[in-house]
């Protein structure tokens, strides 16, 4: 995550294939309830920065990040399209009391969002919808639409380092063949954003999938690209 950018604006379709991304996301049921708002224009973006409490996050002597970025993705999902699904004959209306489908679906969509961005050369960081009450009104999100977070998309400044990322690494959360066997988690290179933009680079291939083609209800196998992450030679 990056949470200062340089206020330099973005090509206008990289913002467009940034926020699309969420339309290859899984979907639980293919119920397709995750929807976002993009947000180009700075006007704007400096509204949602300040509704979103900006200030309070200046005021602990950190940058202006918000209102630095060159897109806001308010990501949003809507609960009531997974109840509608799962209300169908071939699914179970009682699952959705076991596990809310729509944050499942929502944590997929923010990955693909934020991968995306790292594959266009930009940065992001993630603001969470709890403290983003204030924008409902200026973008008209309805009562029955939740607003899970505000995706701040754009050039990456140099940045004050944030107290969390000195917290110790849990080294039993990857346990083998059942609960509690658990061993060291292997040496490879793992970070942020920094890591992502210098040592990486994503290599488009081939992939077979079947998607619905919207029309009617046919489906067809297309052809499309998959990203795989490959490391930059000699690093």
């Amino acid at each position: 995550m990056v949470r200062r950018f340089t206020g330099d604006p973005i090509d206008p379709q990289t913002a467009e294939r940034i926020a699309a991304a969420i339309t290859d996301a899984p979907t639980a049921g293919n119920a397709q309830g995750i929807t976002v708002i993009s947000v180009t224009d700075p006007n704007q973006i400096r509204r949602l920065a300040s509704a979103c409490g900006e200030q309070l996050y200046v005021d602990r002597g950190f940058d202006p990040w918000l209102s630095t970025a060159a897109q806001h993705i308010v990501l949003c999902a809507e609960p009531e399209r997974y109840r509608e699904r799962y209300a169908e004959t071939d699914k179970n209306s009682a699952v959705l009391e076991a596990i809310p489908w729509w944050w499942v679906d929502a944590g997929a969509a923010l990955m693909a969002i934020l991968l995306t961005a790292v594959e266009a050369g930009l940065a992001a960081g993630f603001h969470g919808g709890h403290g983003a009450d204030a924008v409902r009104p200026i973008l008209g999100i309805p009562d029955d639409v939740l607003l899970v977070g505000v995706v701040a998309v754009g050039h990456p400044a140099p940045d004050r380092r944030s107290s969390s990322l000195d917290r110790p690494k849990r080294v039993d959360t990857i346990h083998r063949h059942r609960w509690g066997v658990d061993g060291a988690i292997a040496d490879v290179p793992r970070g942020h954003s920094d890591f992502f933009r210098t040592r990486w680079h994503w290599a488009p291939r081939p992939h077979r999938s079947i998607r619905p083609d919207n029309v009617g209800c046919r489906w067809k196998v297309v052809m499309t690209e998959q990203v795989s992450l490959l490391p930059v030679d000699g690093v």
